[in-house]
């Protein structure tokens, strides 16, 4: 789901399975989701910064919920293609604010994303070639031409006895586009 955006759809009952205390069951089959506006600009920008979370060590390091909308002061891209096998990768790491900060998280390798827009970006980026790209905070923020980028970070399911960090969700003021080349 792209960030920004209001979407309708009907949410069933409550699916809580710790630390996923947000689960809800749904039915995409006989109602699916529908757009219903996009948040753009400075609407946008307030948005993000008003539902920042306060806690997010919550998530990342007590796994008492699994959802967290935050703002990183560093991050970083890695995009891998290996064009013989098709094995695709698109990896973040970042800093946050005070002790919340998970130590995948802040590694150089950084954290799976699952985003899918911004996956897209990646493979875009890459091209058919493939190969790696690897991009600091500033060159990140200068080839979108973004003032604010947010990330929302979440936890897989129980896997090797852990739960894992991901980026589920990569949202910037102004909002980034892909090339659908």
């Amino acid at each position: 789901m792209d960030e920004g955006i209001s979407v309708s759809s009907s949410l069933l009952a409550p699916r809580p399975d710790p630390p996923h205390v947000e689960d809800w069951l749904t039915d995409f089959v006989r109602h699916r989701p529908r757009l219903l506006r996009r948040l753009e600009g400075e609407k946008r920008a307030r948005f993000f910064a008003q539902y920042l979370d306060r806690a997010p060590e919550d998530v990342l390091l007590h796994h008492t919920r699994s959802l967290c909308l935050v703002q990183p002061e560093q991050v970083w891209a890695r995009f891998s293609l290996d064009a013989y096998s098709g094995k695709y990768e698109a990896r973040m790491g970042f800093v946050l604010p005070g002790d919340a900060n998970h130590p995948r998280a802040t590694s150089q390798r950084g954290v799976s994303v699952t985003d899918l827009k911004w996956r897209a970006l990646g493979r875009t980026w890459l091209g058919e070639k493939g190969g790696l790209l690897t991009l600091d905070h500033d060159a990140l923020c200068e080839q979108l031409g973004v003032e604010a980028l947010y990330l929302a970070v979440g936890l897989s399911r129980s896997w090797q006895g852990e739960y894992w960090p991901l980026v589920v969700g990569v949202h910037m003021v102004p909002d980034y586009e892909v090339d659908d080349q």
